[in-house]
């Protein structure tokens, strides 16, 4: 899979079916589209492309007002990689917000990719201000000369599958059910930094991790998690909170890896969220806090 930003690099490569959509999480619906899509791309001997954005379009529209991702370009490059994909095309929002939907399906679509097919979600919306829909694309794709699927959504659990469903888990610290949505747990990427060392004063070392603050982060609570760091995998327990025992005030998230002994400071560090297993509290004591530490340490080793 190539990873394209220019227009100039996309239209070596014509023509292509094509997958729109801003594709946060990459959930199963996004798949099912995805894969779709390929399939086509096959059939009628065109490149595979998703075209999607470098930056998410709400927070180009509202920078003062944060949107939680559910994953960073390089997560999304790392999932897509898994579907034999052609092409990742990375569009600068701002290069299209004002464009009609017309003009973007002739000038961009046709003009640029030459699309021979498109695929979309219901509740696809594209064009200034989101003023073009599914139904639109349709209309226009009849008078340009493309095909285009739009895709009804995916029902899991009585629920609609979607990246605001997923999002909502993942705050209320619901991971185990998020596996059921994205096809895989949820991670974060953040690289390890220096913190106040209370592990290693209470003989449970942890990792703190700084991610970026533009993702969305589990409810404060303990997690069991598995950590991928300098190609190792890791069994580990993660606490998202502000460890009230030593009377904390800001958000930290810490890890302690099992049966792990180096430095790793400065290193990027991935964490998967598998399950919440309880709330952070207020210990009487440090001895309290290591006991429920180790207790923590036993069960996570056991799974």
């Amino acid at each position: 899979m190539y990873v394209l930003d220019k227009y100039e690099d996309a239209n070596n490569h014509i023509p292509y079916c094509a997958a729109l959509g801003s594709f946060d999480g990459v959930h199963l619906g996004h798949q099912q589209i995805i894969k779709s899509m390929i399939r086509k791309s096959k059939e009628l001997n065109a490149r595979s492309l998703v075209y999607t954005f470098n930056i998410h379009p709400k927070t180009v529209l509202n920078p003062n007002v944060t949107t939680p991702l559910i994953t960073s370009n390089e997560k999304r490059i790392e999932v897509l990689k898994n579907f034999n994909l052609d092409f990742l095309y990375l569009e600068n929002f701002s290069n299209i917000s004002t464009m009609t939907p017309e003009d973007f399906v002739k000038d961009i679509l046709v003009g640029l990719f030459k699309v021979k097919h498109l695929f979309v979600g219901y509740n696809y919306h594209f064009g200034y201000k989101s003023t073009g829909n599914s139904d639109r694309l349709v209309e226009l794709g009849q008078k340009y000369g493309f095909g285009v699927d739009v895709f009804s959504p995916i029902i899991i659990n009585e629920h609609v599958v979607s990246s605001s469903l997923v999002r909502s888990l993942i705050a209320n610290g619901e991971v185990e059910k998020v596996k059921d949505f994205l096809g895989r747990d949820y991670s974060i990427i953040g690289s390890v930094v220096y913190g106040k060392q209370i592990g290693k004063r209470i003989g449970v070392r942890t990792a703190n991790i700084s991610i970026d603050k533009n993702f969305i982060i589990p409810r404060n609570g303990v997690y069991f998690t598995t950590s991928v760091i300098n190609g190792g995998v890791y069994k580990s327990l993660t606490n998202v909170g502000i460890n009230p025992t030593f009377k904390g005030s800001s958000l930290n998230i810490e890890t302690h890896l099992l049966d792990f002994d180096e430095d790793i400071y400065g290193s990027n560090i991935e964490i998967f969220f598998s399950k919440r297993i309880r709330d952070e509290k207020t210990f009487e004591s440090t001895e309290d806090l290591v006991k429920q530490i180790n207790s923590d340490i036993k069960m996570r080793l056991n799974i």
